[in-house]
């Protein structure tokens, strides 16, 4: 099954998260793709664009056990 929600930074939104949470705990082996991206490319690009140059900042992919490991915590610094 694959998922796909867009949160907002700083956003107080959680059902998205929750979601997966409930879905990792179900499903152990599964593995989680997040992405981020600026969102002043996803207002600005039209979809050709994005496609073609897929601007994307960071990329983690995790099981239940990595985000266990680092306490459900993940940060993303625009320097990286």
């Amino acid at each position: 099954m694959i998922r796909y929600f867009l949160i907002s930074p700083y956003s107080s939104r959680k059902i998205g998260i929750d979601i997966m949470v409930d879905y990792l705990q179900t499903y152990p082996n599964a593995t989680w793709f997040l992405a981020v991206f600026n969102r002043e490319d996803i207002d600005n690009m039209s979809c050709e664009e994005f496609k073609k140059a897929y601007p994307l900042k960071k990329e983690w992919q995790l099981t239940f056990e990595d985000l266990q490991a680092c306490d459900w915590t993940l940060v993303y610094t625009p320097e990286e």
